[in-house]
């Protein structure tokens, strides 16, 4: 553990551990987080967010309009609503795309905590 909590500390993510250190996880918690944590290249997280911030900045310097190419979509659709057929008619496009590396994701979470 004490690897994991240096290699957040020295990237400037030592906060996370704030529930950790206040005894506010159980032990099957804490074990989880932990385990989680060990995946968790935070050098580059930081670095990934550096530079997406540096876009935004030289972006609004340039008065870029970040807006220019975002529509609202016009139809919806949803696996848990769909067809057998259709569910596996997506899963397989997806699984060829991210196979030919056309996919991406940007995942966003909170710290919600009941």
């Amino acid at each position: 553990m004490e690897e994991i909590r240096r290699k957040f500390e020295e990237a400037g993510q030592g906060h996370i551990f704030h529930f950790l250190d206040n005894n506010q996880l159980s032990d099957s918690e804490k074990k989880g987080f932990l385990n989680q944590l060990k995946y968790i290249d935070v050098d580059y997280v930081n670095e990934i967010y550096k530079e997406s911030t540096n876009f935004m900045n030289d972006s609004r310097e340039k008065n870029v309009d970040l807006n220019m190419n975002i529509e609202p979509l016009e139809y919806v659709d949803s696996t848990s609503t769909c067809s057998t057929s259709q569910h596996n008619s997506w899963l397989q496009c997806g699984l060829k795309n991210i196979a030919k590396g056309n996919v991406g994701i940007i995942l966003l979470a909170g710290g919600a905590r009941n």
